[in-house]
């Protein structure tokens, strides 16, 4: 906790996910993530960080996904903690994403 919002490179949600992240999403997150000064931790085990951005990937609506998460401990519990400078940090990346909607590369297998 403390160390910005976390990329998840993949996750266990989808077998392809696992192996092949949308480029184009995490392209631009690591772009965006540098040039505001957002400080961004990688998470390259797809068994950390499970979330559902590797079923979206592939369900029916092909519609791209990353998982971008807030690191926190105790998760699901009456006492879950997370750092404030994280959720801020987050929410600032999220804000780039829907203001560069439109500028942003989908494509699956981009650098």
């Amino acid at each position: 906790m403390g160390g910005g919002p976390i990329i998840t490179v993949g996750d266990m949600t989808s077998p392809v996910a696992k192996i092949f992240p949308n480029r184009g999403l995490l392209a631009f997150a690591k772009k965006y993530a540098k040039e505001n000064l957002i400080p961004l931790q990688r998470v390259p085990s797809p068994g950390a960080g499970n979330n559902d951005a590797g079923g979206v990937n592939f369900s029916g609506s092909h519609c791209p996904a990353i998982g971008i998460i807030i690191p926190r401990r105790y998760s699901h519990s009456q006492s879950e903690l997370l750092d404030m400078n994280d959720l801020a940090n987050e929410y600032r990346m999220l804000e780039g994403f829907i203001k560069n909607n439109g500028r942003i590369s989908y494509d699956f297998f981009a650098e």
